[in-house]
């Protein structure tokens, strides 16, 4: 049985060319990246920046940590923070 290597990821949003370095025994590493976001498996977060879908890694995706690889460096405000733990019931 052939283990997907895709949820070692869990979900950490990861490098096209750490995925590229995932599948570097294949032909083309690219067309398996663009195959797998055609199929779902992987999620497009920015371009060359991909989370695995949170069916697939059994892992839900944190925004957070989504966010903080989209932009960074980044931070949670108090009030997110706050918001996140119950802490303040309005939603900031």
């Amino acid at each position: 049985m052939k283990i997907n290597p895709l949820i070692q990821m869990r979900n950490i949003p990861v490098t096209s060319g750490t995925l590229q370095n995932l599948f570097k025994t294949l032909k083309s590493p690219e067309e398996k990246i663009r195959a797998l976001e055609k199929d779902g498996q992987l999620i497009r977060l920015k371009r060359g920046l991909y989370v695995v879908n949170s069916q697939l890694s059994g892992v839900e995706t944190s925004n957070a940590l989504c966010a903080n690889h989209i932009y960074g460096p980044s931070y949670l405000s108090l009030h997110w923070a706050l918001r996140h733990y119950g802490l303040i019931p309005e939603r900031v």
